[in-house]
């Protein structure tokens, strides 16, 4: 068994968002695989299976510390990146299967900039892949919009005035809370606990801020 700690969305080790990914587990139970993912309870784990049928290329399965999940993204692109290093898929596109069904996902590798501090022969993976739009619930209630908001350490009037906060499902369901500009992400104060409660209570796994960035010409 080959175990890896991938690092992704950086170019600079132990930043970013982590990911282990595991190789040769296929022999392994389902209560093992639960293991090996308790040992690495900062990351999820992801574990590259052979394939189980002709229209795709290998399976993937993951598990954080407490379950499996149906498909997780930066673990995708770390097996990827995994996989290029250790000469078991090439350029191009391959086909995943995982819990969500099976996914094309593209390799490709890039030059890495000249400021990089790195040499200038170091390339870069990038790996890409598209996702069918998630399933999008109702718009949560004001009231318990504003809950979350408090709980995040954001202030009711930074929420955005028009789209509501709601839940998309793909795989895990996770709370999307659009804000009215990028600077009220830098001021978030988020009470973990709280959080947590609130989760379980509206069956959500995590929660998304964000706000829509424009460039200078405003588009």
């Amino acid at each position: 068994m080959r175990i890896f700690q991938v690092d992704t969305f950086t170019r600079r080790r132990f930043t970013g968002n982590p990911a282990t990914v595991v190789l040769d587990a296929e022999r392994l139970e389902d209560d093992v695989l639960q293991g090996i993912a308790r040992e690495f309870s900062q990351a999820e784990v992801a574990f590259v299976l052979p394939p189980t049928g002709a229209d795709h290329d290998f399976a993937v399965r993951f598990f954080n510390a407490r379950k499996e999940a149906p498909f997780v993204g930066h673990a995708t692109i770390a097996v990827h990146a995994v996989l290029l290093a250790c000469g078991m898929r090439g350029l191009g596109a391959c086909r995943q299967r995982s819990g969500t069904g099976i996914l094309g996902v593209t390799a490709m590798r890039e030059t890495q900039a000249a400021d990089s501090g790195a040499p200038a022969a170091d390339s870069l993976s990038f790996i890409e892949f598209l996702q069918s739009p998630p399933e999008l619930d109702r718009p949560l209630p004001l009231k318990t919009t504003l809950r979350v908001a408090e709980a995040l350490g954001l202030a009711g009037a930074k929420l955005h005035e028009t789209l509501p906060a709601r839940i998309a499902r793909k795989g895990g369901a996770r709370l999307l809370i659009p804000v009215d500009a990028r600077h009220a992400l830098e001021d978030l104060t988020p009470h973990a606990d709280t959080l947590l409660a609130l989760g379980k209570e509206l069956g959500a796994e995590g929660f998304f801020v964000f706000a829509f960035a424009r460039d200078a010409r405003g588009a």
